[in-house]
């Protein structure tokens, strides 16, 4: 159960609607749903291979700083 409250606030799926609308309300339902599934898909899938490194860095040692500054660097 805390996972999955992890994942909404990380993602804040409330907060992305508007961003959601501004960007392609003016287009068709039909491409809006596609391209709400195509994002679906890749945020799941960024979610997931993130997991799975976080998973192996802990077996690393390293600590909440390096991961800090890791996450910085690739939101850069």
């Amino acid at each position: 159960m805390k996972i999955l409250v992890d994942i909404q606030a990380i993602v804040n799926p409330l907060g992305a609607i508007p961003v959601f609308l501004s960007l392609y309300g003016e287009r068709s339902p039909k491409e809006a749903n596609a391209i709400a599934r195509v994002t679906a898909l890749s945020v799941g899938l960024v979610l997931l291979i993130s997991t799975r490194i976080g998973k192996r860095l802990g077996i690393t040692g390293l600590n909440i700083a390096t991961r800090i500054m890791g996450l910085l660097l690739s939101a850069i």
